[in-house]
């Protein structure tokens, strides 16, 4: 095997790699869309809990996903379900919801659970 030949091989491997991790992520993504819409659909909030360490010392942060319409509302409250709402906010559709968790919050969308 010559080294264009080589260099071809490798290429079309990484491409393979590249192509079936983003096929997996995207089917992980779609099944977390659907056992979300399916618990919400019955009018069920998901919701998450986690400790946070902030300057000030451990922070327990509670946060609520509701469906509203084709709307989806988060609530993130502090210390506990029922404590002061720190984020109340309305997203179009799930992926901005996903977005605005990962990039704002320490939650993540696979933190949620219907309970």
């Amino acid at each position: 095997m010559d080294n264009s030949t080589l260099r071809f091989a490798v290429q079309v491997g990484v491409a393979l790699i590249a192509a079936y991790t983003a096929w997996e992520a995207r089917k992980k993504k779609q099944r977390l869309e659907a056992l979300a819409e399916s618990q919400m659909s019955h009018e069920t909030p998901l919701r998450a809990a986690i400790e946070s360490e902030e300057p000030t010392g451990i922070s327990k942060l509670f946060a609520t996903v509701t469906k509203q319409g084709d709307a989806y509302k988060l609530e993130i409250r502090r210390d506990n379900d029922n404590g002061p709402i720190t984020v109340d906010q309305t997203f179009s559709n799930l992926d901005a919801l996903e977005t605005y968790l990962s990039e704002k919050t320490v939650f993540r969308f696979g933190d949620f659970v219907a309970r």
